[in-house]
């Protein structure tokens, strides 16, 4: 929690701060052969480190951030996409995150889901695939949480790729307009 809260909370620095440090810095990494230098931290880097943890770290990090600095936890919170925000979605981005995903995945990640998750899923399946899906469910048994997480993970993989190619979008902003 001290980590994703120290993560998240690093801001802007004074240049002159910057450069002394840049400075120490450089001179250490030309001894050690490489002098690249890249920016790390902020809000963004914890999000992606959540996007791809499992629910408990997700939950054990975000209320340590709740009980040190609320407002940052909240923010934290709005950028992150889950699985569950996966009914947000429109039909469209529902389809082609399916055309995307195996259906073992589809099925594991599922399995104990909301009725509201499952509706949107078969919502933008055939007749045919939700009968032979239900009866998957039905006849898959018990199964692990950390292999339902670990399929939600895969799922959300695809979902940020599709995301970055353009091909759907996960932002609720609606201020793009369509014609």
């Amino acid at each position: 929690g001290d980590v994703g809260y120290r993560l998240s909370a690093m801001q802007s620095v004074s240049p002159d701060i910057s450069q002394a440090v840049e400075e120490v810095l450089e001179a250490k990494l030309a001894r050690e052969g490489s002098t690249a230098m890249r920016a790390v931290g902020g809000v963004n880097s914890l999000v992606a480190i959540l996007n791809n943890s499992d629910r408990t770290t997700e939950s054990k990090i975000l209320g340590y951030l709740d009980s040190v600095e609320a407002d940052m936890a909240e923010s934290v919170r709005q950028m992150l996409f889950t699985f569950d925000d996966i009914v947000k979605l429109d039909d469209h981005a529902l389809q082609a995150i399916l055309q995307e995903t195996e259906q073992e995945d589809v099925r594991l990640a599922i399995k104990g889901s909301t009725e509201e998750i499952k509706a949107a899923i078969f919502r933008n399946m055939s007749e045919r695939a939700v009968e032979a899906m239900k009866e998957d469910l039905e006849m898959m048994g018990r199964v692990k949480v950390k292999d339902v997480e670990a399929a939600q993970r895969r799922i959300m993989a695809i979902v940020r790729r599709l995301d970055e190619e353009g091909t759907i979008s996960i932002r609720s902003d609606n201020s793009e307009e369509f014609v």
